[in-house]
């Protein structure tokens, strides 16, 4: 059953999301997905149950929208025969992320708490934000020297 709410959420975001694409622009929805899931993930660690079952549906409803946005992105910025291999990439790199933090997690939930384990998800989440908008910093400010 909870797997089931928790696509259904995931399946909500990826509905809704093209009003988002067409509303935001690429960059900020990006940032804004990742602020959104990085700052959900802390607060799951910080609050009582009743609130994280929100919380994990907001996660799930932001990734949902990510999906869609990255495969829009991934189709309207590459051409047709480079994108199967720019697919498998993405593809790749999202398992491969997924294989090395998912162990790093689940020991950090079985010495502390799965809460702790959100609150680890948040912390490196955020951290990407951070380098992402300082990199973007640098960028912006080295166009317009």
């Amino acid at each position: 059953m909870q797997h089931f709410c928790i696509s259904f959420r995931l399946g909500l975001g990826s509905l809704l999301a093209e009003q988002f694409v067409s509303k935001i622009k690429e960059e900020k929805l990006l940032l804004l997905l990742l602020l959104i899931a990085s700052l959900s993930f802390i607060a799951i660690f910080f609050t009582n149950k009743l609130l994280v079952l929100l919380l994990i549906s907001i996660i799930s409803f932001a990734g949902g929208v990510r999906d869609i946005f990255v495969n829009k992105g991934i189709n309207e910025h590459t051409d047709s025969h480079h994108r199967a291999t720019v697919i498998s990439v993405q593809g790749m790199s999202r398992h491969l992320m997924y294989a090395i933090l998912a162990p790093l997690i689940g020991y950090v939930a079985d010495i502390y708490t799965p809460s702790a384990a959100f609150l680890m998800m948040g912390i490196i989440l955020l951290i990407f934000f951070i380098y992402y908008m300082i990199l973007s910093f640098i960028s912006k400010k080295s166009n317009t020297l």
